[in-house]
């Protein structure tokens, strides 16, 4: 009797290896399907961020040739107002001196005019 027992457990311990090897390698192969799915779907999506990039890429040389441009502009722009500034400069110097010339001669003529103001009430006195 104890051998049927022992015949028994024996098959029972032969049925537990095969389904925990079947129940492992059913675990396996679904596994395997899941990672190739997720490698799938990773290269479709690295494929179209490397689209996305590229377009990108594009952009932004497009936006330096741009910007590249736009300092250009702003260089000669620049250089047109430092010589508009350095003609100013030059006239509004020689407005300074002319009116200086012109201021001088003023008061000059002033302290002449009230001189003569002056020698007149004078002589109409005597």
């Amino acid at each position: 009797m104890k051998q049927k027992q022992d015949k028994k457990q024996k098959m029972t311990l032969d049925k537990l290896a095969r389904m925990t090897a079947n129940g492992f390698y059913e675990l396996r192969t679904e596994l395997k399907g899941d990672i190739k799915g997720l490698r799938t779907e990773l290269k479709g999506d690295i494929g179209v961020l490397g689209n996305r990039f590229d377009g990108l890429e594009m952009e932004m040389k497009g936006l330096k040739g741009e910007v590249k441009g736009l300092k250009n502009k702003v260089d000669e722009g620049v250089s047109k107002m430092l010589v508009i500034a350095s003609g100013m400069a030059s006239q509004f110097s020689d407005w300074k001196q002319e009116n200086a010339f012109g201021a001088g001669i003023e008061k000059r003529q002033d302290e002449q005019l009230k001189d003569h103001e002056i020698r007149i009430k004078k002589l109409e006195k005597v």
